[in-house]
């Protein structure tokens, strides 16, 4: 990708990988996957956000989904993993959905 700088990886023994993964270590979940189990059965859970200028009152639920949203309309924008997105928002509710966006993507 133009303008993208790919990071090199340190190459692991094959040994080695298979014992991380046979402890366990390693295993298929993503950062994505890994953020929905540990969200399994908190949709109902509330969260606030106290602010002066936007609080917010709803569940954990509603911002999952919002980020859902906001996930799709990147997707089809053309981001996907690997990109780099940028945002600016102070510490509303909308933070957390754009971060479980990415973390979705």
């Amino acid at each position: 990708m133009e303008g993208t700088q790919r990071w090199a990886r340190r190459a692991l023994p094959d040994d080695l990988a298979r014992e991380y993964v046979a402890q366990g270590w390693w295993t298929d979940a993503t950062l994505g996957s890994m953020v929905a189990d540990g969200l399994a059965g908190l949709g109902p859970t509330q969260f606030h956000v106290w602010s002066k200028v936007h609080p917010f009152t709803g569940t954990i639920g509603e911002l999952y989904d919002t980020a859902g949203r906001l996930a799709a309309s990147l997707h089809r924008l053309g981001v996907r993993a690997g990109d780099v997105v940028a945002y600016q928002v102070p510490n509303w509710a909308e933070s957390v959905s754009v971060i479980a966006a990415g973390f979705r993507l």
